[in-house]
């Protein structure tokens, strides 16, 4: 097993996973952004373990060019904030589980999924916040661009525990179908054992907003800038935590990969 152990002193790194199961853990109090590399199709299960009043941004990258299928579990502890991202713009077909579990009082998750298909390639997505402490926030937040012959699918499920009051899960999950053979499904569940919450969740599968593209094209703009400035502001809510860098280097390869098909 693969093990990672970052205190409030460590600087902010690039975590590289290769092997069956690997373990990474944040001392109280450690802040910063990470970056964790899947580098093998040999790895199976990812556990995160982040300890009470930390502040952190991980961001999960699959660099394996191959089918994976991969459990991630990630628990956060009081009064810890984080913001969780994973980005599939990998080729081979993917199975990513990933679960939150909000395990000390007042922990926050945005638990983020940013996937773009290739022609031919089926992707599958299960994203899961257990707020399991009182006042505890979980937010569930997926996007998806689907291209010809591609399957696309996203269950998201946000999940109260009896005990968890004063708690937040709410959830919304978005596929972009850019072609009339591409399919997906997009599965919105919540579990709640407790009366004092606040939930919801939120779900669609559909093309490109052609009301959109008429009005950027009214104002001036080629058909190729107005698709990309739509398909823009489509995957903003996944990466809007992410510094302005690492936001121009997603966009440029999805642009990329869209171009290539």
């Amino acid at each position: 097993m693969q093990e990672f152990n970052f205190s409030k002193e460590s600087q902010a790194s690039t975590i590289k996973i290769s092997e069956v199961d690997a373990k990474i853990s944040f001392v109280d109090g450690t802040q910063g952004s990470y970056n964790i590399i899947l580098e093998s199709a040999e790895v199976a299960h990812l556990s995160v373990q982040i300890g009470a009043h930390c502040d952190l941004q991980l961001q999960l990258f699959d660099q394996t060019h191959v089918a994976i299928n991969v459990d991630v579990k990630v628990t956060v502890g009081t009064m810890s904030n984080l913001n969780w991202l994973v980005v599939e713009l990998d080729q081979g077909n993917k199975k990513i589980s990933s679960e939150v579990l909000l395990n000390g009082e007042g922990a926050t998750v945005n638990s983020n999924v940013l996937a773009v298909t290739h022609v031919g390639q089926n992707q599958s997505f299960k994203t899961k916040v257990t707020n399991q402490a009182r006042h505890t926030i979980g937010h569930i937040q997926q996007r998806g661009i689907a291209q010809q012959d591609s399957v696309l699918n996203f269950d998201g499920i946000g999940n109260v525990v009896k005990g968890a009051a004063g708690s937040d899960a709410q959830q919304t999950s978005r596929l972009l179908m850019l072609d009339e053979t591409a399919t997906g499904d997009v599965n919105p569940v919540l579990l709640i054992d407790e009366e004092d919450v606040m939930a919801g969740h939120a779900a669609s599968v559909g093309q490109v907003n052609k009301d959109q593209v008429y009005y950027l094209l009214s104002r001036g703009l080629t058909l190729e800038t107005a698709q990309r400035l739509v398909t823009r502001g489509f995957i903003q809510d996944a990466i809007v935590n992410l510094n302005q860098d690492d936001q121009k280097k997603i966009y440029a390869e999805i642009e990329r990969q869209l171009q290539n098909g």
